[in-house]
């Protein structure tokens, strides 16, 4: 996942990175980092996911938007 956002994300350094996380902040912190070693973003946010993004994510999941 992370390659193929590295290689598909066009300006990354114009590009805000999001990414969410369902009840487990250490997976998210760990794409997070894994992406931001490898391309340099204009703004990161990382946030627990809410409504109906945490039945997308589903427990243990991740959601990464740039």
């Amino acid at each position: 996942m992370v390659d193929y956002i590295v290689e598909q994300v066009e300006n990354p350094a114009e590009k805000i990175l999001a990414l969410s996380h369902c009840n487990c902040p250490e997976r998210g912190r760990m794409v997070l980092d894994a992406i931001t070693k490898r391309i340099q973003v204009k703004k990161v946010i990382f946030l627990d996911t809410a409504g109906i993004s945490t039945m997308y994510a589903n427990d243990g999941g991740i959601i990464v938007v740039i």
